[in-house]
């Protein structure tokens, strides 16, 4: 049917977490393996920017392709209508297995849009996730929607991975430099960590399974980190999203991107990919030409 051959892996979604908060963006504390070496493997987009900075709107946005004022849910904890078109609902008239694993968010209506839901059941959300990777049927392409609960507060997880010190943490240039905030951002840098460990076990199941390197890995954001205020708020720290995206056979390793590329890119990017019209109504533009030259 034209249908690509190729899988879509577009659910690693982090919550509440700034670009500047991921190893390879520049933060020497923190340890992101698992996503530096993604990165290493594929593109980091220095300028890639979230069409909001609040959890239901944003993830409405990237989903659907569309700007928040349009998509039916623009505010936080609003219900993403199931009349909207979206990324999966497309991918799953194409034959695509559907499936949203993790944080949800977005009310019932809209879950017609995947073929499956799982929502989260423990802290970080990601208990299921390799569970219902192995699940997914053997005989078709598939998106996945991996949404993790971290590092959204409260941290909650002990013992930790790593045991960053509070003296350690690189506190924001627009925070307030102070004990509590210091003690707090050693329990978002875990939960990052956490979740970067859960990506890898994905990520090695993928290989394992011998489909990484036929799918597109894509990870990014929801919004800013809590701190400073920058979650929420229209600068920089609350809409900058650490975008990277993998896919050897058409993305040069260890590429840094610098233009400026919007979330609402997203969807139709991955629709070109899998050979999935691009509807009209759809405000973004291809990433293949700036990602191949």
């Amino acid at each position: 049917n034209g249908r690509a051959a190729w899988n879509i892996d577009n659910g690693f979604v982090l919550d509440d977490v700034g670009q500047s908060d991921i190893g390879v963006f520049g933060n020497p504390v923190i340890r992101t393996p698992t996503i530096d070496q993604l990165a290493g493997e594929g593109m980091r987009f220095d300028n890639a920017f979230l069409t909001t900075s609040s959890c239901t709107a944003s993830r409405a946005s990237i989903l659907t392709g569309l700007y928040p004022h349009n998509t039916g849910a623009p505010n936080l904890g609003d219900t993403l209508p199931a009349s909207v078109q979206s990324l999966p609902q497309l991918l799953k008239n194409a034959g695509y297995y559907t499936a949203s694993i993790g944080k949800w968010h977005l009310g019932e209506p809209f879950k017609t849009h995947f073929d499956r839901v799982v929502e989260m059941r423990e802290d970080s959300g990601t208990i299921d996730w390799l569970p219902e990777l192995e699940k997914r049927p053997s005989d078709k392409p598939f998106f996945f929607w991996f949404a993790s609960h971290d590092a959204h507060i409260p941290y909650d997880w002990h013992p930790p991975l790593v045991s960053y010190s509070p003296d350690d943490v690189l506190v924001h240039p627009w925070s307030k430099d102070a004990p509590y905030e210091r003690a707090m951002l050693a329990q978002y840098y875990n939960e990052i960590t956490r979740a970067d460990r859960t990506i890898g076990r994905v990520i090695q199941a993928l290989k394992n399974s011998g489909v990484l390197d036929n799918t597109i890995i894509v990870i990014l954001s929801d919004n800013g980190t809590t701190y400073g205020g920058a979650k929420t708020s229209l600068y920089d720290e609350g809409l900058k999203t650490p975008l990277i995206m993998r896919f050897p056979s058409r993305i040069k390793a260890s590429s840094v991107n610098q233009q400026l590329v919007s979330s609402v890119d997203i969807a139709p990017t991955l629709l070109t990919a899998a050979n999935v019209d691009v509807p009209s109504s759809f405000p973004g533009v291809l990433l293949w030409p700036t990602i191949t030259d």
